[in-house]
Order: C-alpha cells, then structure tokens, then sequence
C-alpha cells in the first residue's frame, strides 16, 4: 500500500499528568506533619493556640492544639484527593487536560500555601514567629498564589470546575478565552500589588479585598459582553 493509502493513527489524546502536584503532595504533608509534631513537642498538652489573626497581627480566633495543628494536613490531603479525581468527572475532560499545565500550576501553588499556613501556625504557637509577621504573610502569600494563577489563567480551556465559570463563558468559546486573558492580567496585577504592599499589612489586606471585588465585577460584565458579541454563542442558560 502506498503513503497516500496508509491509515493515518488518530491524534493521542492529550493527558493531565498528576506525578508532579502528587510528588509535591507528600513533601507538603511531610513538612506540615513535621512541624505538627514540633508543634505538639513545644505546646503543653490541652493548649489553645492562634489560628486567626486581624489585619494587624492581633490573634482573633484560637483552637484546641490538637485541632490547630493537624487541620491543614488534613486539608492538604483532601484538596489533592479532589484535584486528582477532579478530571475523571469533568463533562469536558479532553480540555481540562489541554489544560494541564495550568491545572498543575494551581494545584502545586494551593499546597504551598497550606504549606506555608501551617508554619505559621505552629510557628506562632511555639513563639517563633511574631504576630506581626503573620500579618505580613497572609497579604504577601495569597498575592503571589494569584499572581501564578493570573500566568496561567489564559491558558485554561473551557471546563466545568476550573477556571471563570459564568452562565456566558460555559455557552461561547470568545467569552472564554477572552474573559481568561483578561482575567490572568488582573490576577497578576492584584497578587503582585497585595504581596508588594504586604510590609504595610492594612494596604496588603486592602489591596486583595478591594482588588478581588473589583477583578469579580469587571470578569462577570465582560463575560456578558463577549458572549453577546459571539455570533456562535450558544443561549444562556445551554452549555455544551
């Protein structure tokens, strides 16, 4: 048979790798059951610790120790449980591995950041860390999270469970990808503008709660738009 008559194998479908955020996973459990054991070696037995703190430093809310500091750990696992099992039940699973760069992205940056709330936790409970320092870290932590979600986010094709999900970009393509472009920007813009400002705890706090209600209103009303302008949108309320 000749070139022209040899059949052509399909495309391989394409295939969200875990291995990586998985590998993470175990480092980051490792590391926050570590530091719980530090935790319960230091504390007096039926301790209540700081799991809150104010916008200042000023610790708010407090907890059993036990409770304190094996509730991230137990988070960490169920957050990973969930992002591994998450594409197996996506309606649109050949996107959402299209999308796996980003997915791994999110999924690795979440886990240090549980990673680096339970340091801070047990740090502050065993007098390592200062309150003023929890103050610092929540702003600067949570930026650089949205940052690294912003560099990925228009890279995220259109799915169910990951991403800008509105009623107008799951019914058109345009209003995906265009509300993602322009959503990754503003996640930089925010992150980068929080964790800059974090030596100042009050601007950092400010700059994520004013920069996520903004960043909310102005993606749901271009989402709007860009659907209503896609002349293959499908009709609100009808996803694909």
């Amino acid at each position: 048979m000749g070139a022209a008559g040899k059949l052509q194998d399909p495309p391989l479908e394409p295939v969200l790798h875990r291995g990586p955020a998985l590998v993470v996973t175990a480092v980051a459990l490792a590391f926050e059951l570590g530091v719980a054991a530090y935790g319960f070696w230091q504390v007096p037995r039926g301790a209540r610790v700081a799991i809150h703190w104010d916008a200042v430093g000023r610790a708010n809310g407090y907890a059993d120790a036990v409770f304190a500091f094996l509730l991230v750990p137990v988070l960490t696992a169920a957050i990973s449980a969930g992002l591994a099992l998450l594409p197996s039940i996506e309606p649109r699973r050949r996107n959402l591995q299209m999308s796996g760069a980003a997915y791994t992205a999110v999924w690795i940056s979440l886990l240090l950041l549980m990673a680096a709330v339970q340091g801070a936790v047990v740090f502050s409970a065993t007098g390592l860390a200062r309150s003023e320092t929890m103050a610092r870290l929540a702003p600067a932590a949570v930026g650089v999270v949205l940052a690294v979600v912003g560099n990925y986010l228009g890279k995220v094709r259109s799915n169910f469970f990951f991403g800008i999900r509105t009623p107008w970009t799951l019914s058109s393509e345009r209003s995906w990808n265009r509300t993602h472009r322009l959503g990754g920007r503003l996640f930089i813009a925010v992150g980068l503008t929080a964790a800059g400002t974090s030596v100042f705890p009050l601007v950092g706090f400010a700059a994520l709660g004013v920069g996520a209600l903004v960043v909310i209103v102005i993606l749901f009303i271009y989402s709007y738009v860009e659907w209503s302008r896609d002349p293959a949108k499908l009709p609100m309320g009808r996803v694909g």
